[in-house]
């Protein structure tokens, strides 16, 4: 149910798959394929903005190996960890991320966990990997609490603990983490390691989807369609049936169809496609017709929305 990556800073260095394995959990709602939600994901640590130019070698090169720059040496590892613009060796990246850690750069400890849980470039270690994500996290690296949470939610070096997973989560999300906002809403919704409360964990979902989580934006618009009504005062809550209103499935497939126009005309954009934004969007409404529609049938619950 809960995700680990970080907050969407720089898009210019692509996170790896490797990442993978410590970075996703589904959410228990069933999600709408990617197709509808084809915008970037963020990565799990951005270049860091103030230290060398990202993406720079030659930069990031001097101020990290003859500065001793820390904050530099996290945007080198990131270069040597995705091959950009110099050979791919994540063993340089580790060595880089870990002396960064050592001199108290927070993302330089997200980075060095993150090989150490996944074994990139150094010898898998989870209980040091949690231990580092702890220290990232008091660093206030927002992308290490999260990633510390999860490993408490899934016992991982640590005890399992949901409780201290959900206060993971709370800081990471207090700190801007749209993962550790979508992971909170996740046990929110739940009631697991938190007393359930389904309408804090819609707004935090919003929260998070607004701020780059997908999975918390297909989670939403599955919540819309599947919600039983609120119970009226002084009287029973009524029992749903599971079938969804016509009223909501007209919201959870709004929901997906602003996902699907919101990131095919950032596509178009990018590549320059139509002379502006609105003629972007009517050059889109066709295949994001498509796109929900064949998504909506993929969905447990919204599936039950065919035909209203």
């Amino acid at each position: 149910m809960d995700k680990l990556k970080g907050k969407k800073e720089d898009a210019s260095v692509a996170a790896t798959d490797t990442d993978a394995a410590v970075a996703v959990e589904v959410p228990d709602a069933a999600p709408a394929a990617d197709a509808a939600v084809a915008a970037a994901t963020p990565t799990a640590s951005p270049p860091i903005v103030g230290a060398c130019k990202a993406g720079d070698l030659a930069d990031c090169q001097n101020k990290c190996e003859k500065l001793k720059n820390q904050s530099s040496c996290v945007n080198l590892g990131l270069m040597f960890a995705s091959g950009q613009g110099v050979g791919q060796d994540n063993n340089k990246a580790a060595t880089l991320f870990q002396g960064a850690c050592s001199g108290n750069i927070g993302s330089g400890c997200e980075r060095f966990g993150v090989a150490l849980h996944n074994g990139l470039g150094i010898q898998a270690d989870l209980p040091r990997a949690a231990e580092t994500f702890r220290k990232g996290c008091d660093l206030k690296s927002a992308s290490a609490c999260n990633q510390l949470a999860l490993m408490n939610v899934r016992g991982e070096g640590v005890p399992k603990d949901t409780v201290k997973a959900v206060a993971g989560f709370q800081k990471a999300c207090d700190l801007g983490d749209a993962f550790g906002c979508g992971n909170l809403a996740n046990h929110l919704a739940s009631g697991d390691g938190i007393a359930r409360d389904p309408v804090r964990a819609a707004a935090l979902r919003k929260t998070a989807c607004d701020k780059g989580d997908q999975q918390a934006c297909r989670a939403l618009a599955a919540g819309a369609a599947s919600a039983p009504p609120p119970p009226v005062a002084s009287t029973p809550a009524p029992i749903s049936s599971g079938t969804p209103s016509a009223a909501d499935c007209a919201k959870g497939r709004k929901i997906l169809m602003d996902i699907c126009l919101d990131a095919c005309v950032a596509k178009a954009r990018e590549k320059n496609l139509k002379k502006d934004d609105n003629e972007r969007r009517l050059f889109c409404e066709g295949s994001c017709v498509v796109v929900v529609s064949n998504e909506m049938a993929k969905n447990a619950t919204l599936a039950k929305c065919k035909g209203k």
